[in-house]
């Protein structure tokens, strides 16, 4: 896995894919062993599979794999029984946000990205920038879909937080996000 978020990481998402497929075929001849890092391998395989598909315009192949990745994690459970809702679950529903608005399902994507803010904002460790992947793309789907006053509001409350953090000249944010710009 590693090899291939080496290649995702320097630009090469069409590089990506290989490696990781290896790392899925690895993961699934491991899984009759039941153990957690099979399950881990797979479930970050189809993850970085998912996020290098956007990359190369692949983007039916891209929501399957995000997809994939969404059920493991929804099928994950504390001692208790309780659903796991981390920061992956997070970040996973803001991923198949942007695969549904690839693919012009645009309320849908709506629903994952208020999802991912939801469970953001219920972690103990919440920060309000942690909302700078879903709630840009948020702003976006609701531009498309013509819900301008939304979109106003939702893109300009992430610039306000920013810009209480990292100041108005912020040079940070989207240093790391460009990478990521999918749309």
């Amino acid at each position: 896995m590693s090899a291939g978020t080496y290649m995702f990481e320097r630009g090469l998402p069409d590089k990506t894919v290989p490696f990781c497929n290896v790392a899925l075929m690895i993961g699934e001849q491991m899984k009759s062993l039941d153990s957690i890092e099979a399950h881990e391998v797979i479930r970050e395989g189809h993850s970085f599979i998912g996020i290098a598909l956007v990359e190369t315009n692949s983007h039916d192949k891209s929501q399957k794999h995000k997809q994939q990745w969404l059920d493991m994690l929804l099928e994950r459970r504390s001692e208790s029984g309780l659903q796991i809702r981390d920061y992956e679950l997070g970040y996973a529903y803001n991923e198949i946000g942007v695969a549904y608005g690839n693919n012009g399902l645009c309320k849908q994507a709506c629903e994952a990205f208020h999802e991912s803010v939801q469970i953001f904002q219920g972690l103990e460790d919440y920060t309000d920038t942690m909302l700078g992947w879903p709630q840009p793309n948020l702003g976006f789907m609701y531009w498309l879909l013509k819900d301008y006053h939304n979109a106003e509001k939702v893109l300009i409350e992430i610039l306000d937080i920013h810009a209480i953090v990292w100041g108005v000249d912020d040079t940070r944010s989207f240093k790391f996000f460009m990478g990521w710009a999918t749309y």
